[in-house]
């Protein structure tokens, strides 16, 4: 099944939404919160194997968190 960059975004936002929405109670009362920083990567002609997929959706990711953390960049 091939999934459309536009669909993997509406994806990976709804995931985004999901995490920031979890919040642990320590024992202390102090609240902890979660962020996560996401990378979309779309396959091309030019790909030699899935390495190349991932290795790009990787570097996206890192570009996620170097522009402000929780959020979701598309390469």
């Amino acid at each position: 099944m091939e999934t459309s960059v536009q669909e993997a975004l509406e994806i990976s936002e709804r995931i985004r939404i999901a995490c920031n929405l979890v919040k642990i109670r320590k024992e202390s009362g102090a609240e902890i919160k979660f962020t996560i920083s996401l990378g979309v990567s779309e396959s091309s002609q030019a790909d030699e194997n899935i390495d190349q997929i991932i290795a790009r959706a990787g570097a996206t990711m890192y570009k996620s968190k170097l522009a402000g953390e929780n959020r979701v960049e598309v390469a």
